[in-house]
Protein backbone atom coordinates (compact mmCIF):
# COMPACT_ATOMS: atom_id res chain seq x y z
CA UNK A 1 0.00 0.00 0.00
CA UNK A 2 1.21 3.47 -0.81
CA UNK A 3 2.59 5.80 1.80
CA UNK A 4 0.18 8.28 3.36
CA UNK A 5 -0.83 11.06 1.05
CA UNK A 6 -0.42 14.69 2.08
CA UNK A 7 -3.15 16.21 4.26
CA UNK A 8 -6.69 15.54 3.23
CA UNK A 9 -8.22 18.70 4.55
CA UNK A 10 -11.07 18.43 2.09
CA UNK A 11 -12.92 15.20 1.39
CA UNK A 12 -15.80 14.04 -0.77
CA UNK A 13 -16.53 10.44 0.26
CA UNK A 14 -19.14 8.51 -1.73
CA UNK A 15 -20.23 4.83 -1.52
CA UNK A 16 -17.86 2.58 -3.47
CA UNK A 17 -15.58 -0.44 -3.43
CA UNK A 18 -12.00 -1.59 -4.08
CA UNK A 19 -10.78 -4.82 -5.73
CA UNK A 20 -7.48 -6.04 -4.30
CA UNK A 21 -4.84 -7.97 -6.32
CA UNK A 22 -6.14 -11.32 -4.98
CA UNK A 23 -9.55 -10.52 -6.45
CA UNK A 24 -11.45 -9.93 -3.21
CA UNK A 25 -13.76 -6.92 -3.03
CA UNK A 26 -14.09 -4.56 -0.07
CA UNK A 27 -17.04 -2.19 0.13
CA UNK A 28 -16.97 1.19 1.83
CA UNK A 29 -16.46 4.77 0.71
CA UNK A 30 -14.22 6.38 -1.93
CA UNK A 31 -12.95 9.98 -1.78
CA UNK A 32 -14.06 11.26 -5.22
CA UNK A 33 -12.26 14.49 -6.05
CA UNK A 34 -11.99 14.85 -9.83
CA UNK A 35 -11.08 12.52 -12.69
CA UNK A 36 -7.44 13.61 -12.92
CA UNK A 37 -6.72 12.86 -9.26
CA UNK A 38 -8.70 9.62 -9.33
CA UNK A 39 -6.52 8.37 -12.18
CA UNK A 40 -3.49 8.14 -9.90
CA UNK A 41 -4.86 7.79 -6.36
CA UNK A 42 -7.74 5.99 -4.65
CA UNK A 43 -8.54 6.97 -1.05
CA UNK A 44 -10.74 4.35 0.64
CA UNK A 45 -12.32 3.91 4.06
CA UNK A 46 -14.58 1.16 5.36
CA UNK A 47 -17.12 3.60 6.85
CA UNK A 48 -17.50 7.15 8.10
CA UNK A 49 -15.69 6.38 11.38
CA UNK A 50 -12.78 4.43 9.89
CA UNK A 51 -9.41 5.85 8.94
CA UNK A 52 -8.86 6.58 5.26
CA UNK A 53 -6.13 4.73 3.34
CA UNK A 54 -4.52 5.78 0.03
CA UNK A 55 -3.93 3.28 -2.79
CA UNK A 56 -1.99 3.67 -6.02
CA UNK A 57 -2.45 1.58 -9.20
CA UNK A 58 0.24 -0.76 -7.89
CA UNK A 59 -1.97 -1.66 -4.91
CA UNK A 60 -5.34 -2.46 -6.55
CA UNK A 61 -6.87 -4.22 -9.55
CA UNK A 62 -9.81 -1.79 -9.67
CA UNK A 63 -12.16 0.38 -7.70
CA UNK A 64 -15.58 1.90 -8.26
CA UNK A 65 -17.69 4.83 -7.09
CA UNK A 66 -21.46 4.87 -6.90
CA UNK A 67 -22.65 6.99 -9.82
CA UNK A 68 -19.06 7.66 -10.86
CA UNK A 69 -18.09 4.50 -12.77
CA UNK A 70 -15.43 1.83 -12.44
CA UNK A 71 -11.67 2.45 -12.59
CA UNK A 72 -9.25 -0.35 -13.56
CA UNK A 73 -5.49 -0.51 -13.19
CA UNK A 74 -3.91 -0.32 -16.64
CA UNK A 75 -0.22 -0.95 -17.27
CA UNK A 76 1.63 1.29 -19.76
CA UNK A 77 5.05 -0.35 -20.37
CA UNK A 78 6.37 2.71 -22.21
CA UNK A 79 4.81 5.19 -19.80
CA UNK A 80 2.12 7.74 -20.59
CA UNK A 81 3.19 9.87 -23.52
CA UNK A 82 2.59 13.63 -23.69
CA UNK A 83 -0.62 14.66 -25.44
CA UNK A 84 0.02 16.39 -28.80
CA UNK A 85 0.52 20.11 -28.26
CA UNK A 86 0.52 19.77 -24.46
CA UNK A 87 3.26 20.30 -21.89
CA UNK A 88 5.42 17.34 -20.97
CA UNK A 89 4.16 15.14 -18.17
CA UNK A 90 6.36 14.91 -15.10
CA UNK A 91 6.89 12.15 -14.24
CA UNK A 92 5.51 9.84 -16.93
CA UNK A 93 3.46 7.16 -15.10
CA UNK A 94 3.69 3.49 -16.11
CA UNK A 95 0.39 2.45 -14.45
CA UNK A 96 -2.87 4.35 -14.05
CA UNK A 97 -6.44 3.98 -12.85
CA UNK A 98 -8.50 4.40 -16.03
CA UNK A 99 -12.25 4.84 -16.10
CA UNK A 100 -13.91 1.95 -17.91
CA UNK A 101 -16.42 3.10 -20.53
CA UNK A 102 -17.11 -0.27 -22.23
CA UNK A 103 -16.45 -3.79 -20.94
CA UNK A 104 -16.22 -6.87 -23.15
CA UNK A 105 -13.77 -8.56 -25.48
CA UNK A 106 -12.62 -5.05 -26.33
CA UNK A 107 -12.48 -2.60 -23.43
CA UNK A 108 -12.60 1.17 -23.77
CA UNK A 109 -11.11 3.47 -21.15
CA UNK A 110 -10.80 7.21 -20.55
CA UNK A 111 -8.26 9.17 -18.56
CA UNK A 112 -7.72 12.89 -17.80
CA UNK A 113 -4.01 13.70 -17.58
CA UNK A 114 -2.39 16.37 -15.41
CA UNK A 115 -2.77 18.90 -18.21
CA UNK A 116 -6.56 18.43 -18.18
CA UNK A 117 -6.55 16.57 -21.53
CA UNK A 118 -9.22 13.89 -21.95
CA UNK A 119 -7.62 10.79 -23.52
CA UNK A 120 -8.91 7.38 -24.65
CA UNK A 121 -7.33 3.92 -24.48
CA UNK A 122 -8.37 0.38 -25.36
CA UNK A 123 -7.27 -3.20 -25.11
CA UNK A 124 -8.50 -6.52 -26.37
CA UNK A 125 -8.29 -9.83 -24.51
CA UNK A 126 -4.72 -10.28 -23.22
CA UNK A 127 -3.56 -7.39 -25.41
CA UNK A 128 -1.62 -4.29 -24.32
CA UNK A 129 -3.25 -1.01 -23.43
CA UNK A 130 -3.11 1.25 -26.50
CA UNK A 131 -3.93 4.93 -26.79
CA UNK A 132 -6.35 6.17 -29.45
CA UNK A 133 -5.07 9.40 -31.00
CA UNK A 134 -6.47 12.06 -33.33
CA UNK A 135 -3.99 14.75 -34.38
CA UNK A 136 -4.63 18.40 -35.27
CA UNK A 137 -1.64 20.21 -36.77
CA UNK A 138 -1.08 23.64 -38.28
CA UNK A 139 0.21 23.61 -41.86
CA UNK A 140 0.98 26.39 -44.35
CA UNK A 141 -0.84 26.35 -47.69
CA UNK A 142 -0.45 29.30 -50.08
CA UNK A 143 0.91 31.36 -47.18
CA UNK A 144 -2.22 30.64 -45.14
CA UNK A 145 -2.05 28.74 -41.86
CA UNK A 146 -4.61 25.92 -41.89
CA UNK A 147 -5.51 23.06 -39.60
CA UNK A 148 -4.85 19.53 -40.79
CA UNK A 149 -6.53 16.65 -38.99
CA UNK A 150 -5.27 13.06 -39.11
CA UNK A 151 -6.90 9.98 -37.59
CA UNK A 152 -4.36 7.32 -36.55
CA UNK A 153 -6.94 5.70 -34.24
CA UNK A 154 -9.12 4.67 -37.21
CA UNK A 155 -6.37 2.42 -38.63
CA UNK A 156 -5.53 1.00 -35.20
CA UNK A 157 -9.15 0.00 -34.51
CA UNK A 158 -9.66 -1.25 -38.06
CA UNK A 159 -6.82 -3.72 -37.61
CA UNK A 160 -7.87 -4.71 -34.08
CA UNK A 161 -11.50 -5.30 -35.17
CA UNK A 162 -10.81 -7.21 -38.40
CA UNK A 163 -12.94 -10.13 -37.17
CA UNK A 164 -16.08 -7.94 -37.15
CA UNK A 165 -16.82 -6.60 -40.63
CA UNK A 166 -19.90 -4.60 -39.58
CA UNK A 167 -17.68 -2.28 -37.53
CA UNK A 168 -15.44 -1.27 -40.43
CA UNK A 169 -17.89 1.23 -42.05
CA UNK A 170 -18.32 2.92 -38.67
CA UNK A 171 -14.60 3.75 -38.61
CA UNK A 172 -14.43 5.51 -41.99
CA UNK A 173 -15.64 8.88 -40.69
CA UNK A 174 -15.30 8.34 -36.95
CA UNK A 175 -14.14 11.21 -34.72
CA UNK A 176 -12.33 10.75 -31.41
CA UNK A 177 -15.45 11.44 -29.34
CA UNK A 178 -16.72 9.44 -26.41
CA UNK A 179 -20.20 8.84 -27.82
CA UNK A 180 -18.85 7.52 -31.15
CA UNK A 181 -16.20 5.33 -29.52
CA UNK A 182 -18.74 3.79 -27.13
CA UNK A 183 -21.03 2.94 -30.07
CA UNK A 184 -18.15 1.34 -32.04
CA UNK A 185 -16.95 -0.77 -29.11
CA UNK A 186 -20.47 -1.89 -28.20
CA UNK A 187 -21.07 -2.96 -31.80
CA UNK A 188 -17.80 -4.88 -31.93
CA UNK A 189 -18.41 -6.67 -28.65
CA UNK A 190 -21.92 -7.69 -29.72
CA UNK A 191 -20.66 -9.37 -32.90
CA UNK A 192 -17.46 -10.96 -31.54
CA UNK A 193 -17.85 -14.79 -31.62
CA UNK A 194 -18.64 -16.28 -28.25
CA UNK A 195 -18.31 -13.00 -26.43
CA UNK A 196 -21.17 -11.50 -24.46
CA UNK A 197 -20.90 -7.71 -24.45
CA UNK A 198 -21.40 -5.62 -21.37
CA UNK A 199 -22.80 -2.50 -22.99
CA UNK A 200 -21.27 0.83 -21.99
CA UNK A 201 -23.03 4.14 -22.20
CA UNK A 202 -21.71 7.47 -23.44
CA UNK A 203 -21.79 10.48 -21.18
CA UNK A 204 -25.30 11.95 -21.21
CA UNK A 205 -26.46 15.52 -21.03
CA UNK A 206 -27.48 16.52 -17.53
CA UNK A 207 -29.59 19.36 -16.16
CA UNK A 208 -29.21 20.57 -12.57
CA UNK A 209 -31.61 22.95 -10.87
CA UNK A 210 -30.66 25.47 -8.21
CA UNK A 211 -31.54 28.61 -6.28
CA UNK A 212 -29.62 31.90 -6.07
CA UNK A 213 -29.71 34.63 -3.42
CA UNK A 214 -27.44 37.54 -2.70
CA UNK A 215 -26.94 41.28 -2.77
CA UNK A 216 -25.84 43.77 -5.38
CA UNK A 217 -24.98 47.43 -5.70
CA UNK A 218 -25.05 49.46 -8.88
CA UNK A 219 -24.35 52.75 -10.60
CA UNK A 220 -26.01 54.45 -13.56
CA UNK A 221 -25.08 57.62 -15.45
CA UNK A 222 -27.72 60.35 -15.88
CA UNK A 223 -27.17 62.82 -18.71
CA UNK A 224 -28.74 66.12 -17.61
CA UNK A 225 -26.70 69.11 -18.73
CA UNK A 226 -23.64 66.97 -17.95
CA UNK A 227 -23.07 63.45 -16.63
CA UNK A 228 -24.21 62.63 -13.09
CA UNK A 229 -23.34 59.23 -11.58
CA UNK A 230 -26.16 57.89 -9.44
CA UNK A 231 -25.48 55.15 -6.89
CA UNK A 232 -27.71 52.38 -5.60
CA UNK A 233 -26.92 50.94 -2.18
CA UNK A 234 -26.70 47.20 -1.46
CA UNK A 235 -30.00 45.56 -2.42
CA UNK A 236 -31.20 41.91 -2.42
CA UNK A 237 -31.38 39.68 -5.50
CA UNK A 238 -33.14 36.28 -5.67
CA UNK A 239 -33.82 33.76 -8.40
CA UNK A 240 -33.58 30.29 -9.89
CA UNK A 241 -30.83 28.74 -11.98
CA UNK A 242 -30.26 25.86 -14.38
CA UNK A 243 -26.83 24.30 -14.99
CA UNK A 244 -26.78 22.38 -18.28
CA UNK A 245 -23.96 19.94 -19.10
CA UNK A 246 -24.40 18.96 -22.79
CA UNK A 247 -22.91 15.56 -23.66
CA UNK A 248 -21.11 17.15 -26.62
CA UNK A 249 -19.27 19.63 -24.36
CA UNK A 250 -15.96 19.03 -22.63
CA UNK A 251 -16.63 17.86 -19.07
CA UNK A 252 -15.21 21.16 -17.72
CA UNK A 253 -17.77 23.28 -19.64
CA UNK A 254 -21.43 23.96 -18.90
CA UNK A 255 -24.19 26.47 -19.67
CA UNK A 256 -25.59 28.52 -16.79
CA UNK A 257 -29.02 30.12 -17.26
CA UNK A 258 -30.76 32.08 -14.50
CA UNK A 259 -33.97 34.02 -13.89
CA UNK A 260 -33.36 36.73 -11.26
CA UNK A 261 -35.44 39.44 -9.62
CA UNK A 262 -33.79 42.56 -8.24
CA UNK A 263 -34.53 46.12 -7.16
CA UNK A 264 -32.26 49.12 -7.47
CA UNK A 265 -32.81 52.61 -6.07
CA UNK A 266 -30.49 55.15 -7.70
CA UNK A 267 -30.63 58.53 -6.06
CA UNK A 268 -28.63 61.75 -6.25
CA UNK A 269 -28.83 65.56 -5.92
CA UNK A 270 -27.04 68.10 -8.09
CA UNK A 271 -27.13 71.78 -9.13
CA UNK A 272 -27.59 73.39 -12.54
CA UNK A 273 -27.71 77.07 -13.59
CA UNK A 274 -29.69 78.66 -16.38
CA UNK A 275 -30.30 82.14 -17.85
CA UNK A 276 -28.28 84.46 -20.05
CA UNK A 277 -28.46 87.88 -18.42
CA UNK A 278 -28.78 86.38 -14.97
CA UNK A 279 -27.89 82.99 -13.59
CA UNK A 280 -30.79 81.16 -11.98
CA UNK A 281 -30.04 78.28 -9.63
CA UNK A 282 -31.74 74.97 -10.25
CA UNK A 283 -31.64 72.22 -7.60
CA UNK A 284 -32.38 68.76 -8.98
CA UNK A 285 -33.13 65.49 -7.23
CA UNK A 286 -33.00 62.30 -9.36
CA UNK A 287 -34.83 59.18 -8.19
CA UNK A 288 -34.44 56.08 -10.39
CA UNK A 289 -36.20 53.07 -8.81
CA UNK A 290 -35.71 50.04 -11.05
CA UNK A 291 -37.47 46.71 -10.66
CA UNK A 292 -36.10 44.29 -13.22
CA UNK A 293 -36.02 40.65 -14.14
CA UNK A 294 -32.58 39.53 -15.29
CA UNK A 295 -31.90 36.53 -17.53
CA UNK A 296 -28.16 35.85 -17.82
CA UNK A 297 -26.92 33.10 -20.18
CA UNK A 298 -23.29 32.21 -19.48
CA UNK A 299 -20.70 29.65 -20.48
CA UNK A 300 -19.00 28.23 -17.39
CA UNK A 301 -15.51 26.70 -17.19
CA UNK A 302 -14.85 24.75 -13.99
CA UNK A 303 -11.49 23.47 -12.81
CA UNK A 304 -11.50 19.69 -13.41
CA UNK A 305 -10.26 18.52 -10.02
CA UNK A 306 -10.23 19.40 -6.36
CA UNK A 307 -12.93 19.30 -3.71
CA UNK A 308 -13.38 23.10 -3.87
CA UNK A 309 -13.31 23.95 -7.58
CA UNK A 310 -13.00 27.46 -8.97
CA UNK A 311 -14.99 28.48 -12.04
CA UNK A 312 -15.19 31.33 -14.56
CA UNK A 313 -18.37 32.43 -16.33
CA UNK A 314 -18.79 34.73 -19.33
CA UNK A 315 -21.95 35.55 -21.22
CA UNK A 316 -24.75 37.93 -22.03
CA UNK A 317 -27.64 39.21 -19.94
CA UNK A 318 -31.11 40.50 -20.75
CA UNK A 319 -32.80 43.01 -18.41
CA UNK A 320 -36.60 43.12 -18.45
CA UNK A 321 -38.22 46.23 -16.92
CA UNK A 322 -41.04 45.26 -14.53
CA UNK A 323 -42.17 48.77 -13.47
CA UNK A 324 -42.63 51.41 -16.20
CA UNK A 325 -43.16 54.55 -14.00
CA UNK A 326 -40.23 54.96 -11.68
CA UNK A 327 -37.60 57.28 -13.20
CA UNK A 328 -38.19 60.84 -11.97
CA UNK A 329 -36.23 64.10 -11.76
CA UNK A 330 -37.63 66.66 -9.29
CA UNK A 331 -36.45 70.14 -10.23
CA UNK A 332 -36.69 73.21 -7.95
CA UNK A 333 -36.07 76.47 -9.82
CA UNK A 334 -35.57 79.95 -8.38
CA UNK A 335 -38.21 82.31 -9.78
CA UNK A 336 -37.16 85.25 -11.93
CA UNK A 337 -36.41 88.18 -9.62
CA UNK A 338 -35.20 85.82 -6.90
CA UNK A 339 -38.55 85.67 -5.08
CA UNK A 340 -39.83 82.16 -4.36
CA UNK A 341 -39.25 78.88 -6.16
CA UNK A 342 -41.11 76.60 -8.55
CA UNK A 343 -40.95 72.81 -8.32
CA UNK A 344 -41.57 70.57 -11.32
CA UNK A 345 -41.31 66.83 -11.84
CA UNK A 346 -40.43 65.16 -15.10
CA UNK A 347 -40.37 61.48 -15.93
CA UNK A 348 -37.72 59.68 -17.94
CA UNK A 349 -39.13 57.21 -20.45
CA UNK A 350 -37.45 53.82 -19.93
CA UNK A 351 -36.72 50.98 -22.31
CA UNK A 352 -38.58 47.78 -21.52
CA UNK A 353 -35.66 45.57 -22.56
CA UNK A 354 -31.92 46.01 -22.22
CA UNK A 355 -28.85 43.88 -22.92
CA UNK A 356 -25.27 43.70 -21.79
CA UNK A 357 -22.21 41.57 -21.08
CA UNK A 358 -21.70 39.73 -17.81
CA UNK A 359 -18.87 37.78 -16.17
CA UNK A 360 -18.25 36.05 -12.86
CA UNK A 361 -15.70 34.25 -10.70
CA UNK A 362 -16.83 31.64 -8.21
CA UNK A 363 -16.17 28.42 -6.34
CA UNK A 364 -18.10 25.15 -5.93
CA UNK A 365 -18.22 23.36 -2.57
CA UNK A 366 -19.91 19.90 -2.37
CA UNK A 367 -22.56 19.53 0.33
CA UNK A 368 -25.21 16.85 0.72
CA UNK A 369 -26.86 15.88 -2.58
CA UNK A 370 -25.49 18.93 -4.40
CA UNK A 371 -23.05 21.83 -4.32
CA UNK A 372 -22.89 25.32 -2.89
CA UNK A 373 -21.65 28.01 -5.24
CA UNK A 374 -20.09 31.27 -4.05
CA UNK A 375 -19.75 33.96 -6.69
CA UNK A 376 -18.92 37.56 -7.45
CA UNK A 377 -20.46 38.84 -10.71
CA UNK A 378 -20.18 41.99 -12.82
CA UNK A 379 -22.46 43.16 -15.60
CA UNK A 380 -22.91 46.30 -17.68
CA UNK A 381 -26.06 47.15 -19.64
CA UNK A 382 -26.52 49.32 -22.69
CA UNK A 383 -28.78 52.39 -22.78
CA UNK A 384 -31.62 52.19 -20.20
CA UNK A 385 -33.74 55.12 -21.39
CA UNK A 386 -35.81 55.48 -24.55
CA UNK A 387 -33.69 58.52 -25.53
CA UNK A 388 -30.04 57.58 -26.02
CA UNK A 389 -27.69 59.13 -23.49
CA UNK A 390 -30.25 60.12 -20.83
CA UNK A 391 -29.71 57.00 -18.70
CA UNK A 392 -26.73 54.89 -19.75
CA UNK A 393 -23.85 52.79 -18.51
CA UNK A 394 -25.70 50.83 -15.80
CA UNK A 395 -23.12 48.69 -13.97
CA UNK A 396 -23.84 46.09 -11.28
CA UNK A 397 -21.61 44.12 -8.92
CA UNK A 398 -23.36 41.16 -7.27
CA UNK A 399 -22.32 38.90 -4.40
CA UNK A 400 -24.21 35.63 -4.80
CA UNK A 401 -24.61 32.31 -3.05
CA UNK A 402 -26.50 29.42 -4.60
CA UNK A 403 -27.18 25.73 -4.21
CA UNK A 404 -27.36 23.28 -7.15
CA UNK A 405 -28.89 19.83 -6.84
CA UNK A 406 -26.81 16.91 -8.16
CA UNK A 407 -23.12 16.70 -9.11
Amino acid sequence: MAAAHAAWAQKNFLPGYIVRPAGDTLRGEIDARGQQRMGSLCVFRANGRAAASPYTPADLKAYGVQGGGRYETCQLPGGLTTAPGATALSPSPSALFMQQLVQGKAKLYSYVDEGGNGRYFFRTTDGPVTELVQLVQGVMANNVLMQQVSYPFRQILSQAFMDCLVVQPMLVKAELKESQLVAIFNRYNSCAPGQASVVGTARKSTVRLGIVVGAQNATIVLGDGGDVTLHSSLRPVVGLGVLLHPASFNSTLALRIEALYQKQLHEGEYQRTSGVATSLSSHRHALIALQTGRVPVMLRYTMPHGLVRAYLQLGYEASILLDAHQALVVETNQNLGGVGTTTTTREIEMRSLGFGATGALGALVPAGPGEWQLEIRYNQLDNSSQVVGVLAGAQTISFLIGYNLGR
